[in-house]
């Protein structure tokens, strides 16, 4: 998956930065946002896509889920570089790298323990749903708090305070209560998500959309060099452990884009880096992906086992 990751992101921003730079005028730090913002693998979309999927192996499906994943936690990771002001000198942004990944290796680190060697402490927490909603909640704030205090930006913490929440499931619990309160509350919060939080979020991202600039060949062309790059990439780099339907297959779906990539051109917007006609086009190449790649992958599957 580390592989298959970094070969469909490293192609992705080599074209896209080479392209605009060279061809398109266009400043390093712009570029690279541009690139780091198409580079991206949408895992919700790629969750959803494999379960109205036809014929797929359990192996093609780790292997997409986990590229996706790993591809998400690299363009938060650039996001929460450009929302701490920390791009510009390379050993300041060494510097903030170092605390991003650390914040994230130690907060993860701390939940397994606590999940492998302290069951007991978290059991009583889960199943009342009054401790539940607090435990999460501390989770939720304690987090997000820390990152800020850390100088990181409040959404590396956001992120990752999701990630806990979703790792409670580590607990063994024969009689399934715990498991089937957890699966509850994540269901219940997927819907508030769903109906409340995520639409505000799209409404002032098409707020900030040129829509005359969804179509215009500067859209076109960064559209073509995240295809591009993705699928070669992807290619490329999973040839040698599948057959080459798979890989083909596996280039396709890991072209489908969704809320990241705004969510990066939006920081990158509102801190004056890019400008509206950039921050279009990278709505357009999640609208286009996300719709369209999609229905190609259920018709291949469809016809084919992969």
């Amino acid at each position: 998956s580390l592989v298959i990751t970094f070969g469909g992101v490293g192609l992705t921003i080599f074209l896209a930065v080479m392209f605009l730079m060279m061809y398109m005028g266009f400043d390093l730090l712009p570029a690279l946002v541009i690139a780091v913002a198409i580079s991206n693998t949408a895992t919700e979309i790629v969750v959803v896509m494999l379960e109205h999927s036809y014929e797929v192996s359990d192996e093609f499906r780790r292997v997409l889920v986990m590229s996706s994943f790993i591809d998400d936690i690299v363009a938060i990771l650039f996001m929460s570089l450009l929302r701490g002001a920390m791009v510009g000198e390379v050993g300041a942004v060494s510097f903030e790298l170092l605390k991003l990944i650390g914040f994230f290796a130690i907060s993860l680190a701390i939940t397994f323990l606590v999940m492998r060697y302290a069951p007991r402490l978290v059991y009583p927490l889960v199943v009342n749903w009054d401790y539940l909603l607090f435990l999460s909640s501390v989770i939720f704030f304690g987090l997000v708090f820390a990152a800020y205090e850390l100088g990181i930006s409040e959404i590396f913490g956001a992120y990752i305070a999701g990630l806990v929440i979703g790792m409670l499931r580590l607990v063994h619990d024969p009689t399934l209560v715990y498991t089937v309160r957890v699966e509850e509350f994540v269901s219940r919060m997927s819907t508030v998500l769903e109906f409340f939080i995520i639409p505000i979020f799209f409404v002032y991202i098409g707020y900030n959309t040129l829509v005359s600039q969804l179509l215009s060949p500067l859209s076109l062309i960064i559209l073509a060099l995240a295809f591009t790059g993705k699928f070669v990439g992807v290619v490329l780099a999973s040839i040698p452990w599948g057959r080459l339907t798979q890989s083909l297959t596996l280039g396709l779906a890991m072209n489908v884009r969704g809320s990241i990539e705004p969510a990066v051109a939006l920081v990158a917007l509102e801190r004056g880096i890019i400008q509206q006609d950039l921050f279009s086009a990278v709505v357009a190449v999640s609208l286009f992906t996300s719709t369209v790649i999609p229905v190609i992958f259920n018709l291949i599957t469809r016809l084919k086992r992969i």
